[in-house]
């Protein structure tokens, strides 16, 4: 959503966050859905690159 939203990730996170209700999520599942995919996505930062670096030697 970040690409495709003007404004960035927070946004992005807003938007999505007042959406999921809309679409029958409850708050919470929504707040956590949003937590969870953030962790992920700055855990993937670390993960990728040093998994690169690894395997490059």
């Amino acid at each position: 959503m970040v690409g495709v939203l003007p404004g960035g990730a927070a946004f992005s996170a807003a938007w999505a966050f007042r959406q999921l209700p809309l679409r029958g999520v409850e708050q919470v599942v929504a707040a956590a859905l949003l937590v969870v995919s953030g962790a992920f996505a700055a855990l993937s930062l670390f993960v990728f690159p040093s998994a690169g670096a690894f395997t490059a030697g």
